[in-house]
């Protein structure tokens, strides 16, 4: 990660700019990435900060995404925001180069893609109404499974459940943008 980390700084500083500045530029543009790289990048310097604290013990303003804070935030660790936004953008460069090359041979390549989120994650912090999540952000409902041939007792695993009703009466805008930024289209 520190060579990723120096090479982001460059680019931030000029080095290569050129090269890459349009592709960045566009990249940050992408209606898929827009979506979530911005608050993504909050989190994670957020995270950092508070010392991966769960979101909903941060201080308040930093909890409920208070804009003033989050000026103060932009501000603050600016660089660092930049740094994690170019990260983003490195790994989705070479993951298409990646993904070409293969394609390009004949070989397609598949995944899956979790169901869940994890409560501690920007998804839930940057769109908490579409989560069973109580008033503070911490988990209300959470998912697991009932017991069966491989666990007597079941499972818990913790991750929110989703709030159905505000996702239909967003028309499942997020899970557009989630299936969107995984290529699926």
């Amino acid at each position: 990660m520190p060579l990723l980390r120096l090479a982001a700084s460059r680019l931030m500083e000029g080095e290569g700019k050129e090269e890459l500045a349009g592709e960045l530029k566009k990249f940050r543009k992408n209606d898929a990435v827009k979506g979530w790289l911005k608050s993504s990048a909050l989190f994670e310097v957020l995270n950092k900060k508070f010392e991966g604290q769960y979101w909903w013990e941060w201080p308040a303003e930093y909890r409920d995404r208070k804009k003033k804070a989050m000026k103060a935030i932009e501000e603050e660790l600016g660089d660092e925001i930049e740094i994690f936004i170019i990260l983003q953008f490195l790994f989705n460069r070479q993951w298409n180069r990646v993904h070409d090359y293969a394609n390009k041979r004949g070989i397609q390549i598949i995944g899956d893609m979790p169901i869940y989120v994890g409560g501690h994650s920007a998804d839930v912090w940057a769109n908490r109404k579409l989560f069973t999540i109580k008033s503070d952000g911490s988990p209300d409902v959470v998912g697991g499974c009932p017991p069966d041939a491989f666990s007597a007792t079941g499972q818990l695993w913790g991750n929110p459940l989703y709030d159905w009703n505000a996702h239909k009466k967003e028309n499942y805008a997020w899970w557009g943008t989630r299936l969107g930024v995984a290529g699926v289209r």
